[in-house]
């Protein structure tokens, strides 16, 4: 899977316990994929590392389906993917 573009919905902050929650979504050359991921980070942690933290929860998450579990098909990211992905979230 080639990850072209990385978009955050719906994010969610627990300031007290540093949990953050969000519905990252996928696109790639198939369609999009939605994950509901969340992450526990130090204390004021910028935009980007949210992000980036969020996407690594949703590709610890597809490395667990079925068709990415052997390592047969790889998943990539685009290196702009996460450009805008906290705009709106």
């Amino acid at each position: 899977m080639d990850i072209t573009k990385v978009r955050l919905h719906d994010l969610k902050s627990e300031v007290v316990n540093r949990r953050h929650s969000a519905v990252v979504l996928l696109e790639n050359e198939a369609g999009q994929i939605s994950l509901k991921t969340s992450v526990t980070t130090e204390e004021g942690v910028d935009a980007m590392a949210l992000a980036e933290a969020l996407l690594a929860d949703a590709i610890r998450q597809l490395t667990r389906l079925p068709e990415y579990r052997t390592g047969k098909t790889s998943i990539t990211v685009a290196r702009d993917a996460l450009d805008g992905a906290v705009e709106g979230a």
